[in-house]
């Protein structure tokens, strides 16, 4: 694929010929050193302990949640505000009626 500049889509094929799905990565020439990262390996044994210990999840519930779900669970997520109040609730379906006034 040369001539192709980097970070291009590149389709990848599994050896059968089937679409593996497009990704997004810089093309590098053959031999050329991997790139530094600075990303930190993930915490797999602090997220283990937190789900399968604190939270005493089933290995089934943990490996099924999402990322999203699992912060939520494990109080990571921001708090939002309340629910709201009646008053401010009656003045949205004032405002925004089910149905058009005929």
């Amino acid at each position: 694929m040369a001539g192709r500049p980097e970070g291009v889509l590149s389709h990848d094929r599994c050896r059968t010929g089937r679409r593996a799905g497009w990704t997004r990565f810089p093309l590098k020439a053959a031999g050329e050193p991997e790139p530094e990262t600075s990303a930190a390996p993930f915490p797999w044994d602090a997220v283990m302990a937190i789900g399968l210990g604190r939270l005493r999840l089933a290995t089934r519930d943990f490996w099924a949640l999402s990322p999203r779900e699992f912060a939520a669970l494990a109080g990571f997520l921001e708090k939002r505000g309340g629910a709201m109040a009646r008053a401010d609730l009656a003045k949205l379906m004032r405002r925004f009626p089910d149905e058009p006034p005929a």
